[in-house]
């Protein structure tokens, strides 16, 4: 899309919605030149978006990481997690370099040249512009001295003509998509003049270094200068260490290679110490104050809720705990409906035992009338 595309659809959808007085739409529009494609067309930002990369590190970080760890476990998380990443890159530099990819299309020179020269991963995207191929139409060529300007329209949008330049001589492709500029591999309009042209790689113009294979060359690490800074500083500083695991992994291997291994130590310490004291200073004068474990702080988010102790059941009887009212020895009298309704059962249990005594000193006659008035069914008989 064109910046010229860009402001008309832009402006057809304010009249649609209604957004021309809408601050949020103005102010979006202000800030265009960041975040509309046809704006950042020429930008090359190696495949990352906004935050992208950094929160992809946060999310690795937080599996290695615990706000509780003092200064010791930091550290030495922090070199498992810078190992974890050595370690996926070496497996991927390895699957790119000793694995063989699958050619399925049918032009099957430029897609083993793609998979010969680049990444397995960008290798993949790759040849999902080589597939697209078919999907591009030819409209006409003309030249221009070396020169030829080609038109092609991508099938289903017919008259949104895209200029592609190609210069065969010079080995170069300049399409008007600028997909090139933006992912770094060519876009299909590339591959579809390399077809109409009949090439059988892809130009080394269009090859990005940094998607290749021979990306990590040593060359390109050697040391060519020293600004006495503490960049330079550390990197030697971790040359020696890892050239001295080997001398740390024998001298522990016997007490008698551990006595030469220090004594060496010792004798290549005092040796240095000379020759740094001729003349040679540090070459950072900053004061290296006591690294102390951070203090821990109070996170973000709400406060984690206290669990309750659960309390143990206690007695209905005597309000004590370790056993129920079924097994209290403390006989005291209970409070409630319950208690109420066996007080009064207890109560007329002993005025029937009253009036059964009272029987035993009268009469028979009375002892009928007296048993009906208790029991408030028929005469019974006492004898």
């Amino acid at each position: 899309m064109t910046v010229e595309d860009f402001e008309a659809e832009w402006a057809q959808a304010a009249a649609d919605y209604g957004l021309q007085d809408t601050l949020w739409w103005n102010q979006v529009y202000g800030k265009k030149e960041m975040w509309a494609n046809a704006f950042l067309c020429e930008k090359f930002c190696a495949r990352y978006r906004t935050t992208s990369r950094c929160e992809g590190i946060n999310s690795v970080c937080k599996n290695f990481l615990e706000s509780k760890h003092s200064m010791l476990e930091l550290v030495q998380n922090l070199e498992l997690l810078v190992r974890e990443y050595r370690n996926n890159e070496l497996l991927a530099q390895f699957r790119s370099i000793y694995s063989e990819s699958v050619l399925t299309t049918s032009l099957e020179s430029l897609e083993h040249h793609a998979a010969s020269v680049y990444t397995r991963a960008v290798f993949v995207d790759a040849k999902r512009e080589l597939q697209s191929v078919f999907s591009v139409n030819f409209v006409g060529v003309r030249r221009s001295l070396t020169t030829k300007v080609y038109t092609v329209e991508e099938y289903g949008h017919p008259g949104r003509h895209i200029i592609v330049l190609c210069d065969k001589n010079m080995g170069k492709l300049e399409c008007g998509c600028n997909f090139w500029k933006i992912q770094g591999f060519p876009c299909k309009h590339m591959f579809f003049v390399m077809k109409h042209e009949h090439l059988l790689t892809i130009p080394s113009s269009l090859v990005l270094k940094r998607w290749t294979k021979e990306a990590k060359s040593l060359d390109i690490y050697v040391e060519k200068t020293d600004d006495g800074g503490d960049r330079w500083f550390l990197l030697r500083h971790g040359a020696l260490h890892s050239a001295s695991r080997r001398l740390f992994f024998l001298g522990a291997q016997q007490v008698g290679l551990f006595v030469v291994a220090l004594d060496g130590i010792h004798r290549l310490c005092a040796t240095l110490e000379s020759e740094f004291a001729k003349g040679v200073h540090p070459t950072n004068s900053k004061a290296r104050g006591e690294i102390r474990d951070p203090i821990v702080v109070r996170t973000k988010g709400a406060p984690r809720g206290h669990k309750r102790k659960a309390s143990k059941r206690q007695c209905a009887n005597c309000n004590k705990p370790g056993h129920t009212k079924r097994t209290c020895t403390d006989r005291r009298p209970r409070r409630g409906k319950k208690a109420r309704l066996d007080t009064f059962n207890s109560a007329e249990d002993e005025g029937q035992s009253e009036e059964v005594a009272e029987l035993d000193a009268t009469g028979s006659n009375d002892q009928t009338i007296v048993v009906e008035e208790v029991f408030g069914g028929g005469a019974l008989h006492i004898p």
